[in-house]
């Protein structure tokens, strides 16, 4: 598998000095293959995420993107692989390699109708360390391997310019765990999800949204009774989207959300679903970025659900045509009801990337994580120190 990614990246670097031939005319529309090549080192000074046993280490990361795309127009193709080779050089048990194949297609029915639809395969690994829910497992052989395969769907009624847009979206995902399967298969778990969404536009900027959200979560390996976790997941929203003289672009919704689980055995749970997203752009070289978002997530064992509540900020700072800089500090809070326990994480970014030509790019990135919690042995924090080497057309 390893030599099989090797050879993926040494493609892509043949593409990248070969870009000539990346774009090609087909019939009514253009082919174009973009492939993208990442060489990058930090140092990770916690990589299990524990305070108690700390552990350090370099990693090099060599990281592949190849995608096609057929485009005429009316119909828009792309399918493409990536993929991560990740070196811990003082703790090879770390080390893995993950791959992704994905693709999407956008049909143009008529001017006022179209649809998206998209799927992935996913082979992953999970980073050993102290979040787990069932506690530190650094001890572990190695990471846990899980399987995702997902699609999408998307039709949309309406243009930008009509009065009124309907929004139908569909989805799906299973989620198989390969390792330390007598512990992880209970994780295993098939979700469905479909939503309607209403935009009426009251103004050229302005626009309100409804929308509805049904979905199932069915876990493959559970046993009717206490342990039982499937569930009927429903949202219902409003919302507001607006534009002010493309200083401020953005969209915030909020409204009710209710999980009621198949076993009589666990307590149904109702609450507030919010999202906000808003990009604002005072100064023509300065963007700031803020997303909060209020929501239900799956538990992995300790409780019922996780009651997740987040708060995002990020700067991007355009020094020239070839230099930014980008900060941002994200806060996270996590409860697991019918516990009392609570998670609070907080992540900050520092990083700085120059175009040195078209196409190479460098960066640099400092990143920190610190977690408190009211579990015993869950606080911890973790630096990174990132150099990366992007190569793309």
């Amino acid at each position: 598998m390893i030599r099989a990614f090797v050879l993926l990246c040494l493609l892509a670097l043949f593409l990248l000095v070969s870009s000539t031939a990346a774009v090609a005319e087909f019939g009514s529309g253009k082919v174009r293959f973009t492939p993208v090549l990442d060489l990058g080192f930090k140092y990770d000074d916690n990589i299990h995420l524990q305070e108690d046993s700390r552990k350090s280490s370099m990693v090099s990361e060599l990281r592949s993107q190849m995608k096609v795309t057929v485009d005429n127009q009316i119909n828009l193709t792309s399918i493409g692989y990536s993929g991560q080779y990740a070196i811990y050089h003082s703790s090879v048990s770390d080390s893995r390699l993950d791959h992704m194949f994905f693709g999407k297609v956008h049909h143009e029915v008529l001017r006022n109708l179209t649809f998206d639809f998209g799927g992935a395969y996913q082979m992953a690994h999970e980073q050993r360390g102290a979040f787990y829910i069932v506690g530190p497992e650094s001890s572990l052989l190695e990471p846990d391997g899980f399987r995702v395969k997902q699609f999408n769907g998307l039709f949309v009624l309406g243009t930008g310019e009509s009065k009124g847009r309907l929004e139908v979206s569909g989805s799906q995902q299973y989620l198989n765990f390969i390792s330390r399967k007598d512990v992880t298969a209970n994780r295993n778990h098939e979700s469905r999800e479909g939503g309607v969404t209403f935009i009426r536009n009251i103004s050229p900027k302005t626009a309100f949204t409804l929308t509805g959200l049904y979905g199932t979560i069915d876990y493959v390996s559970e046993t009717p009774g206490i342990e039982a976790r499937s569930s009927i997941n429903q949202s219902y929203l409003l919302g507001v989207r607006w534009e002010v003289s493309r200083l401020s672009i953005g969209e915030a919704k909020l409204g009710l959300r209710r999980k009621t689980f198949l076993s009589d055995l666990r307590a149904n749970a109702n609450g507030f679903d919010w999202s906000l997203a808003m990009n604002w752009t005072p100064l023509r070289i300065l963007e700031i970025n803020i997303q909060s978002k209020g929501s239900f997530d799956e538990s992995i064992g300790l409780s019922n659900y996780v009651d997740l509540k987040d708060l995002a900020l990020a700067a991007e700072y355009t020094l020239s045509p070839k230099q930014s800089i980008h900060a941002s500090v994200t806060g996270v809070m996590k409860r697991y009801p019918p516990t009392t326990v609570k998670d609070y994480i907080v992540t900050a970014v520092l990083s700085s990337g120059y175009k040195f030509s078209k196409w190479l790019t460098i960066g640099l990135a400092y990143n920190y994580v610190r977690q408190f919690s009211n579990r015993s042995g869950f606080d911890y924090g973790d630096s990174q120190i990132n150099i990366s080497f992007s190569v793309s057309i």
